[in-house]
């Protein structure tokens, strides 16, 4: 080997070492700060966390999707909600909505006031004897395997049980941030720095982090609709064959599986589908379409058994497999409202941008607890400067008439978060036909798309910055994120504990919670969240002085 030979190895092996390095110190960082927030926040105040511990825990005693208005909430859930103040009223609030100020009371040692109380449910007649409908219904496949996890601590306590859940959703979410450095690596396919820096800002995303960290099917949703939006990317892209096909194919029937709404993925694919016809020849188009005549009553058909299957309804009837795939929420429902969809579509885009958003990026403690109105218009400013810069984005693949990969995937993400934003306005729209009143769409409720927002944020403020600033913007933007990440951690604890010394805090987090989380289990998760973040960061550092301005391929 020569000497240009050998100093060309060594320094691919040290840009390799370097990627390995970064990838683990970000996984690590990213589990130990979702640990964080799971410590912060106490059981029964992520979104919905009792009504999605509650069908884990019904399947684990019954073995089935509990069905409508059966009883499916445990005595002891339900005593538990009361003590702790999360037992909500016919109006659907508790003590913490609309009033964000409102802290529980605490003891002056490690257990709870009524942590006694609780644990002393832990029997057959309080686990097993529900009285009250309020666990959510989703089909089977998050639930099959909460419940597995949830059986592993059967024998613990209510605290243990719902903290095994939570780690569940812990490895869900890992998988999911992999799957967004894969799709990073598709829209910055020759700059690790970028794939790395888009990843991050996603990964620490403190809303994300939040929905993600509790006990809910909506982290596998997430996982399964980003890793569909992955195969299809890479099938338009690569020509794939048959290998993404399957893997895209099990992701769908494992999504409807999670959550039916998970539907919407089909107008992605008929996207896909437009474009891969558009390539072929007249012959290949006209064996492309008896394909197509032939594939879609097998799907109608497998659509229908398997919602029969996942909600354990039985054997359907062969009428019940040729309907049309339908949303369970907008079936069978009188007409309540007579609101046009024009008119629907104006106030969805108006409370976009006056609740949707800022609900978005952070609203916690049972929605009633916001940041300071400054966030809110610091992000407002980000967002405008990166419209502004997408505009000059666009405009220069016109002028340029360049369509490189990383136009076509980000166009290809443009469309899918508007797809969704679409469909979920749609769905919405039949929702008030049938109720006289919305389902309430929330900010995290477009998280399945969060890549294609947060990737089009970053390429706006990218191509907005002079070319000798861009790295410079993307690290400021991580550590912005960061930053943002640690303040609202930092605010949801304040508005729960005494943050006035460090050891009532320690007292107060340590109560409601499983032996391993109290004392010191709470300055050592605090501690591995701050070292792991630190340890990432320095490779970061690394990774951005070793990277040329002219690695860079955004406009």
């Amino acid at each position: 080997m020569g000497k240009a030979s050998h100093e060309t190895y060594q320094f691919v092996s040290k840009i390799s070492f370097r990627m390995k390095s970064i990838k683990f110190t970000l996984f690590l960082a990213i589990f130990f700060n979702l640990l964080a927030w799971q410590l912060v926040v106490p059981i029964w105040h992520f979104p919905d966390e009792q009504a999605h511990f509650g069908q884990v825990a019904f399947r684990s005693d019954h073995g089935r999707v509990q069905r409508y208005h059966e009883l499916s909430t445990s005595q002891e859930i339900l005593i538990s909600e009361e003590l702790l103040g999360t037992r909500r009223d016919s109006q659907g609030n508790n003590l913490f909505t609309y009033h964000p100020e409102f802290k529980i009371n605490y003891s002056k040692t490690y257990e709870g006031l009524h942590e006694a109380e609780i644990e002393s449910l832990n029997n057959h007649v309080d686990r097993t004897t529900e009285i009250i409908e309020e666990s959510t219904r989703y089909p089977l496949l998050y639930y099959y395997f909460a419940s597995k996890v949830y059986n592993l601590s059967g024998d613990g306590d209510l605290f243990a049980r719902v903290y095994a859940v939570r780690l569940f959703s812990a490895i869900i979410f890992i998988a999911t941030i992999w799957v967004i450095f894969a799709i990073s690596q598709l829209i910055f396919p020759k700059n690790f720095f970028l794939q790395i820096s888009l990843t991050s800002m996603i990964a620490f995303m403190p809303m994300f982090v939040f929905s993600s960290a509790g006990v809910t099917s909506d982290g596998l949703f997430n996982f399964l609709f980003m890793a569909s939006i992955y195969l299809i990317a890479r099938i338009l892209l690569t020509k794939s064959g048959w290998k993404e096909v399957i893997l895209l194919t099990i992701a769908i029937i494992a999504g409807i599986a999670t959550k039916f709404q998970f539907q919407i993925i089909w107008l992605i694919i008929a996207f896909a589908i437009f474009v891969i016809f558009w390539r072929l020849s007249i012959r290949k188009k006209l064996i492309f379409v008896g394909g197509l005549i032939i594939a879609v009553p097998i799907i109608l058909i497998a659509i229908n058994f398997l919602r029969f299957f996942v909600n354990d309804y039985g054997t359907p009837t062969f009428v019940q497999l040729l309907r049309l795939p339908i949303i369970p929420e907008t079936e069978d429902f009188p007409l309540s409202s007579g609101i046009t969809f024009k008119d629907h579509l104006i106030n969805t885009v108006y409370r976009t941008i006056r609740e949707i958003l800022p609900w978005y990026f952070g609203v916690y403690k049972w929605l009633s607890l916001t940041l300071p109105p400054i966030v809110y218009q610091i992000i407002n400013r980000i967002l405008i400067l990166s419209i502004l810069g997408l505009i000059i984005w666009v405009f220069k693949i016109v002028r340029n008439k360049k369509i490189d990969q990383q136009t076509k995937v980000l166009f290809f993400l443009a469309y899918t978060a508007i797809a969704y934003f679409m469909s979920i306005t749609i769905f919405d729209w039949y929702f008030i036909r049938g109720h006289g009143f919305s389902f309430g769409i929330q900010g995290r409720y477009f998280f399945p798309t969060i890549i294609a927002h947060i990737s089009l944020v970053f390429v706006g403020l990218l191509a907005i910055a002079p070319k000798s600033l861009k790295k410079w913007v993307a690290a400021a933007l991580v550590l912005g994120v960061l930053f943002f990440n640690y303040f609202s951690l930092y605010w949801v604890a304040l508005h729960y504990y005494d943050l006035g010394s460090l050891d009532t805090f320690i007292i107060q987090a340590s109560q409601y919670k499983p032996e391993i989380f109290k004392g010191l289990g709470v300055v050592l998760v605090l501690v591995l969240s701050i070292t792991s973040m630190t340890f990432f960061l320095y490779d970061y550092i690394k990774v951005f002085v070793k990277t040329k301005l002219t690695d860079f391929s955004v406009n």
